[in-house]
């Protein structure tokens, strides 16, 4: 029966690259369509989709999944085996569609020619494909971890965040200056859930 199922992704599957966490890159053959349910009732059944990959792609939390057919990427949030026969016939994807990125920089504080203390800032990570939505105060009220000054909630492959960094977030020929609030790197494995608001900082 696994068999069968595994049959079906290499026939009717489209061609996609998986970007792994691990900075590994496996080109390969997946089911992939849109989710017929939410896993975030936060986030609209628009922005998730369903992928089914085979058992030896390594296909992970964390996964940058890029079509190659429409080249739209998806962030892969949870994953599990789906096991038929006591054997792993495939692995199942539950993932966001990305719709923007970001750039991440690093505030370092250093003295200037006058000794003066000032900030510096270092590019850490550039054009890391996310999933962002503006939060309204409907969705606030929907989750108590979210903080009130929070605009902006983030999906993106684990990285290593610290509250002083700076973040840019990039959408359609815009770039908006964004301040950390809270990072959560526990609730999805592979994933950082970034709340952020506004930067008005110079």
């Amino acid at each position: 029966m696994y068999e069968i199922k595994q049959q079906i992704i290499l026939s009717e599957g489209i061609p996609v690259t998986l970007n792994n966490p691990d900075s590994s890159v496996v080109e390969t053959t997946a089911l992939l369509g849109r989710a017929v349910k939410q896993f975030n009732s936060m986030i609209s059944l628009e922005a998730h989709r369903r992928a089914l990959c085979l058992p030896d792609t390594n296909f992970q939390n964390g996964t940058v999944i890029v079509n190659g057919v429409t080249n739209e990427t998806f962030l892969t949030v949870a994953t599990f085996n789906e096991v038929i026969n006591n054997t792993i016939a495939c692995i199942v994807g539950y993932l966001l569609t990305c719709n923007s990125n970001i750039d991440v920089y690093g505030v370092n504080r250093v003295a200037n020619e006058f000794g003066d203390i000032v900030n510096e800032k270092s590019l850490k990570i550039s054009d890391l494909h996310i999933f962002t939505q503006t939060m309204t105060s409907n969705l606030k009220q929907q989750d108590s971890g979210i903080f009130l000054d929070t605009e902006f909630l983030i999906y993106a492959p684990y990285f290593e965040l610290e509250t002083l960094d700076r973040v840019v977030l990039k959408k359609e020929n815009r770039n908006v200056d964004l301040k950390v609030i809270h990072v959560d790197s526990i609730s999805y494995d592979g994933v950082i859930v970034i709340q952020a608001c506004t930067d008005t900082r110079k």
